[in-house]
């Protein structure tokens, strides 16, 4: 979103900017690669490979972070269908000596 945009997007949270500190000018309201102070033109789109990278690697974590989510939700699952299970097991195991 645009620099000191306080706006609140269309999923009613505000935006990205909204709280977060400048590193090159250390005002609130815009990250560093929106910084719109003089001194900060210059050393940013020097950063903009670097930035653009740190981009993509946390893109990837995220990525990475969904999967291994989404795998946690599957062993719980499964792991209750097996508790589940057991109980059965252990009820039948139990009714049937109380038959002997």
């Amino acid at each position: 979103m645009a620099r000191d945009c306080f706006a609140r997007s269309l999923r009613g949270s505000l935006c990205g900017a909204a709280g977060q500190t400048c590193y090159l000018c250390g005002m609130q309201g815009h990250a560093a690669a929106e910084c719109p102070s003089e001194h900060s033109q210059s050393e940013s789109s020097g950063d903009a490979a670097e930035l653009a990278e740190l981009s993509e690697e946390v893109r990837g974590l995220r990525a990475s972070l969904a999967a291994a989510n989404a795998e946690v939700a599957r062993l719980l699952a499964a792991n209750e269908q097996l508790q589940r299970e057991k109980r059965e097991v252990e009820a039948k195991q139990q009714q049937q000596q109380q038959r002997r």
